[in-house]
């Protein structure tokens, strides 16, 4: 197995922090044991009708 260069980890670890951070639209599941301690804080609800 061949490691990956530091560069391109650094790379990739600012790809994914800025997905976390910027990119990904946060959802709200009522369906999870306690949803008011694991989902997210802020979250956007999208109507499929409009």
């Amino acid at each position: 197995m061949k490691s990956v260069p530091a560069k391109g980890n650094r790379v990739a670890g600012g790809m994914l922090r800025e997905y976390y951070v910027d990119e990904r639209v946060l959802a709200w599941d009522k369906g999870l044991d306690r949803p008011s301690e694991t989902d997210d804080r802020f979250y956007m609800k999208i109507d499929p009708l409009g």
